[in-house]
């Protein structure tokens, strides 16, 4: 396995002209490395594994957080990325979500739910076609930060045969959950727009369910 490469950015260079208000990010990028257990495809074949995070800190108590976190419901008051959502935060659930595309359309993602463990993480979990092709594990964790403040950690952990070929495409898709943390960092600031949908009208998604279509991948 190579060493991790760690790198401090801004969201405003993670994500350039999405827009997302400043705030620091911590960006992880591991190299190739072979699990020897649950990483098996199908013929037992060892899968690629990588894995990618960013952090966010935000002002309020990991309690505030979380219950904003899977306040599914209440997302577009807040969620510019993922402004829809519907479904029940429990073990073994899927959810409904309609992820907005760098160009303003939106697509349907369907993730279920791994686990859970108020107020400190929630894992969803996704393949795109195939488990043994691309399998994305994404953990929201929550950790205290002096008096009052959290950071959100999310933590992707990425397996399959085709990982290494769409790996520059996973990151780059990756990295625009950085506007999630900042706008969940907003909302739940002194000074935040608790109330205000941050979504700009012109990219609000039709009214009522999203198609039936979905994708496996947090793309």
């Amino acid at each position: 396995m190579t060493p991790a490469e760690l790198v401090r950015v801004t969201s405003a260079e993670l994500v350039g002209a999405e827009g997302t208000r400043g705030g620091e990010h911590r960006l992880a990028h591991r190299g190739h490395r072979i699990l020897p257990d649950a990483r098996i495809g199908k013929d037992g074949y060892p899968l690629p594994m990588r894995a990618f995070e960013l952090s966010t800190k935000i002002d309020a108590a990991p309690a505030h957080v979380w219950q904003a976190l899977v306040a599914i419901d209440a997302w577009p008051s807040w969620n510019r990325l993922v402004p829809y959502g519907e479904g029940v935060v429990r073990p073994g659930e899927r959810l409904l979500f309609r992820i907005r595309r760098v160009d303003g359309s939106f697509r349907v993602h369907r993730p279920h739910v791994v686990a859970t463990n108020a107020p400190q993480e929630l894992v969803l979990a996704a393949s795109f076609g195939h488990r043994w092709l691309v399998h994305m594990e994404h953990a929201f964790a929550i950790e205290a930060r002096g008096v009052g403040g959290s950071v959100l950690r999310q933590r992707w952990t990425v397996t399959g045969l085709l990982v290494p070929l769409l790996w520059p495409m996973l990151v780059r898709a990756m990295a625009r959950f950085a506007e999630l943390g900042d706008d969940l960092a907003t909302r739940l600031s002194p000074t935040g727009t608790a109330s205000a949908p941050l979504t700009p009208p012109a990219a609000t998604p039709p009214s009522g369910p999203p198609p039936a279509r979905s994708c496996g991948a947090h793309l």
